[in-house]
């Protein structure tokens, strides 16, 4: 966005590269993830996560008009890149990218029972192979 120069370039950037961008890796990968990972507190956990967004959009948005007044929008739509290339390893730690049973783990957080003889390669889906 800091260098955009023209309009049809600003609608280039704002309506596909971002909006796709913010689709791919905001929306399908983080529902994917909390698909996998819940079952039962699905609902609750998706509601936590549209929660979270607005409460988000409430206490960003105010910190950015301010800066823009006084910074400028170019320089803010850099710190603003900077913000989000640091954000990456965070989503990278937190997004897993298979199913808990891959593992070791439970959906919602339940445990394994003590006496049940399975093994990680019971409860791993064929299709999915540790390298």
């Amino acid at each position: 966005m800091h260098f955009i120069t023209s309009q049809w370039i600003y609608y280039l950037v704002w309506g596909v590269i971002i909006a796709t961008g913010t689709t791919l890796t905001l929306t399908i990968a983080v529902d994917k993830a909390l698909a996998d990972w819940f079952i039962k507190k699905r609902g609750l956990v998706f509601g936590i996560r549209l929660v979270l967004i607005g409460v988000f959009g409430v206490i960003v948005l105010p910190i950015v008009t301010k800066l823009v007044t006084t910074q400028g929008w170019r320089t803010i739509c850099l710190i603003w890149a900077g913000v989000m290339f640091a954000g990456v390893p965070l989503s990278w730690y937190f997004v897993k990218q298979w199913r808990p049973e891959y593992y070791g783990l439970l959906p919602d957080g339940a445990k394994i029972e003590s006496g049940s003889e399975a093994g990680i390669d019971t409860i791993l889906p064929s299709s999915h192979s540790r390298h």
